[in-house]
């Protein structure tokens, strides 16, 4: 999930959530293992091929409009170039 705000001076402030999928995979688990295989999710028109099983990926670790889930996010301003 992204979002961003115009600042003054036109600077930007850019929040990048990507979700803590750690608090519910175990490391070296057959998830984790499986996911290290596909290193990220591909989405075509005709089909998503998921990084992780289709539970975690689009319910219990989803960014989903007003649900609670652990996150990890980074902040960023980004300045106008002189």
């Amino acid at each position: 999930m992204t979002a961003a705000e115009l600042l003054p001076g036109s600077n930007v402030k850019i929040l990048v959530a990507v979700a803590d999928v750690d608090t519910l995979v175990k490391k070296n688990s057959a998830i984790d293992q499986h996911a290290h295989q596909n290193t990220t999710s591909i989405y075509t028109a005709g089909k998503t091929f998921p990084m992780l099983p289709e539970k975690l990926s689009t319910n219990l670790t989803s960014l989903n409009f007003q649900e609670d889930r652990p996150v990890i996010v980074i902040e960023m301003t980004v300045n106008e170039a002189r």
